[in-house]
């Protein structure tokens, strides 16, 4: 077994027999996301045609031994039932190990890890158009974020905006058959709080979903110029398109 360390990480590698992966999926990390079929089979493949490489095959471990990034690798040794080199990082403590995995991830999954397991897609959706369109939240935001920062960076615009967000989502998906459609529903509206405040935008939001009319040409309307990303437009479609719909409407919103 080869090993290198510096002031904090120790890396090895070794071949991992297939009973030694079954024991360290045993004691997996809870964090960890559901094994993906497809990725196991791929990584299979790659293993059966010679290909593996072991800088490519990556497992990480807490200080206590425990998986927290790499069960696909490990699953792909077992299924295929061979031997293989497998590159450890160990050493480092829980937490930044923890760290380390939560940047490799989507926003979706680090979502998850923080507990938050509602509109998951949703949330992802919404945040990834405020961290790619700073220049259209209010001065100050905490989301005017740089772009090279990792994911778990990002998902804390959530915790800034939660009860905004929290508010508004839970509605808009009893009307939206995606999630995408929602979050878009919530982008648009959150460009409209520039211009009209937040308090507004939710009483409007509310109005919107709780009225008598069928709010699914809304919501589309709404989210297909959301995708144009034209912000202008936006906030054009989410008035004119209330007011088309939503009886009376036009009376608060003037």
């Amino acid at each position: 077994m080869t090993n290198c360390q510096n002031s904090k990480y120790e890396f090895h590698i070794g071949n991992i027999q297939p009973s030694r992966a079954a024991e360290f999926l045993k004691k997996r990390n809870s964090f960890n996301r559901e094994i993906k079929e497809s990725k196991v089979a791929y990584l299979c493949d790659v293993a059966r045609s010679g290909n593996w490489i072991d800088w490519k095959a990556r497992v990480t471990l807490d200080k206590d031994g425990i998986v927290i990034d790499g069960q696909h690798t490990l699953t792909a040794i077992v299924e295929t039932g061979m031997t293989l080199p497998v590159t450890f990082t160990v050493g480092a403590s829980n937490d930044d190990m923890l760290k380390i995995d939560l940047d490799n991830r989507t926003i979706e999954d680090q979502l998850k890890i923080m507990g938050i397991d509602k509109y998951t897609t949703a949330i992802g959706t919404y945040l990834r158009f405020r961290h790619n369109y700073p220049e259209y939240v209010k001065t100050g935001d905490v989301s005017v974020l740089d772009k090279t920062l990792p994911v778990s960076k990002v998902v804390e615009v959530y915790g800034k905006e939660r009860e905004f967000i929290g508010h508004l989502l839970p509605l808009l998906h009893k009307q939206a058959n995606k999630a995408s459609r929602a979050s878009l529903m919530v982008f648009a509206a959150r460009v409209a709080v520039k211009q009209f405040g937040e308090g507004f935008v939710i009483k409007m939001v509310d109005k919107i979903l709780t009225s008598k009319t069928n709010t699914g040409d809304l919501l589309d309307s709404l989210a297909n110029r959301a995708r144009t990303r034209d912000v202008a437009k936006v906030v054009d479609a989410f008035k004119d398109d209330c007011i088309e719909h939503i009886e009376g409407f036009k009376e608060d919103w003037d």
